[in-house]
């Protein structure tokens, strides 16, 4: 059983991406990640689940797309960490409406 209730979507992978998902799986909270090719990222045992959706990091629309899919497959609100400074710029746009 996890510690914690809400899992975490890491948008983007690289190093820092894959630090983020050995932390945080470390600590007993799920970790999905969505890449836009496959990543170093992808292959850590913390990963519960990644996703493969080319232009996801940088393409607002299919951002958006994915998030809206991804949120009715769980049970409660996920923590979204993205590592690049576009998509950080996109998911501050779509606040409220995702």
């Amino acid at each position: 059983m996890n510690r914690y209730e809400n899992p975490a979507i890491i948008i983007g992978g690289n190093e820092n991406g894959l630090g983020m998902i050995r932390n945080l799986g470390r600590n007993g909270i799920n970790v999905y990640c969505v890449v836009d090719k496959m990543d170093v990222a992808v292959y850590s045992k913390y990963c519960k689940e990644y996703f493969i959706f080319p232009g996801v990091t940088y393409d607002l629309p299919k951002l958006k797309t994915f998030l809206n899919k991804f949120k009715n497959r769980l049970s409660c609100k996920a923590v979204l960490f993205p590592f690049s400074d576009i998509s950080i710029l996109n998911l501050s746009s779509l606040m409220g409406e995702i």
